[in-house]
């Protein structure tokens, strides 16, 4: 069975990889896609997480994408950690918030609702493309920050 991980170029996902190669075959995991539209960071970080998998012993295959139908195309399983504009964004985000005296943070308050209004349209895409190339059954986790926001629009 195959599981995507859309934002596969991200620093947690070797982490990611590490925890699911201890139930991968109880989930019946064989595939794990990552996915990112950052080839380097996809490049670098696919890299080690496939390393890691190695060296736990995981019979899971690891597949490294920048397109995301590819991504989602038959999977069981979706799970999502984007940061649309990067790092640079959240900072920009936090920081004017502060600058005005409310709170930046990305999961809540001003900075939080500047995340929200670039990341929920890209995410609906996602979910549009999860709909149409997924599995019908396909499971989708949500880890996307303002994840209560994100998860909301999702789920609406």
């Amino acid at each position: 069975m195959k599981m995507s991980l859309i934002g596969g170029g991200g620093v947690r996902t070797p982490y990611f990889v590490e925890s699911l190669a201890k139930y991968a075959e109880a989930l019946g995991v064989t595939r794990l896609t990552l996915m990112d539209n950052d080839e380097e960071k996809l490049t670098t970080y696919g890299a080690l997480a496939q390393w890691m998998a190695e060296q736990t012993g995981a019979r899971v295959n690891i597949e490294l994408t920048t397109d995301p139908i590819e991504a989602v195309r038959d999977a069981a399983y979706v799970v999502t950690t984007l940061r649309v504009g990067q790092d640079q964004a959240r900072v920009l985000d936090e920081t004017i918030a502060l600058k005005h005296g409310v709170l930046g943070q990305e999961t809540t308050g001003a900075g939080g609702c500047m995340y929200a209004l670039r990341t929920i349209p890209v995410m609906l895409q996602y979910m549009q493309w999860v709909h149409e190339y997924a599995r019908p059954d396909a499971m989708v986790f949500n880890f996307t920050n303002p994840a209560g926001l994100v998860t909301q629009a999702m789920v609406d």
